[in-house]
C-alpha cells in the first residue's frame, strides 16, 4: 500500500492512470491544493493527455489549466467515490480556480466514465490514509 499524498502513491496513481482510455483532444494540468491533511497543507499536481495521466507528481505546476482546493477529508471521500466532483462543486467543498469550463465539462467526460471509476477504485484499494 502506499502512503496517500506520498511519492510512491504518485507513482500508483499515474501508473493506474496511463492504463485510462485514449479520448483525444482531452488534455488537462490540474494543480491540486490540499489543506488540512495530517501532514500539511500539500500541493500534487497531474497531467493529462488524451484522457491518459502522464504524470503526477508533488509540487507546483505553472503550466496548470486549473487548480482544485479542497480540505483533506473531502479528498479522501472523492477518492473513494463517496463524493462525486460535480456534487462537491455544487456543495462549495472545492473551490476551483482557472478554466471552469476545461474541468467542468471537457475534463468531466473522463471523470464520470465507469474506466474513471474503475480507476479511482484501484488507487482507493491500493491507499493507505494517515489519520
Amino acid at each position: 500500500m502506499a502512503e496517500y499524498l506520498a511519492e510512491e502513491w504518485m507513482e500508483l496513481y499515474a501508473t493506474c492512470g496511463a492504463e485510462l482510455p485514449e479520448r483525444a483532444g482531452i488534455d488537462v494540468i490540474t494543480q491540486y491544493v490540499i489543506e488540512k491533511t495530517p501532514n500539511g497543507n500539500i500541493r500534487w499536481f497531474d497531467v493529462v493527455v488524451d484522457g491518459r495521466v502522464v504524470e503526477a507528481s508533488l509540487g507546483k505546476n505553472k503550466e496548470a489549466d486549473v487548480t482544485i482546493t479542497w480540505k483533506y477529508p473531502y479528498d479522501v471521500k472523492m477518492l473513494s467515490g463517496e463524493l462525486g466532483p460535480d456534487a462537491a462543486y455544487m456543495q462549495g467543498r472545492i473551490k476551483v480556480e482557472g478554466d471552469h469550463p476545461k474541468w467542468l465539462f471537457t475534463w468531466s467526460e473522463v471523470l464520470h466514465s465507469d474506466e474513471y471509476r474503475a480507476f479511482q477504485a484501484k488507487v482507493h484499494a491500493d491507499t493507505d490514509y494517515p489519520d
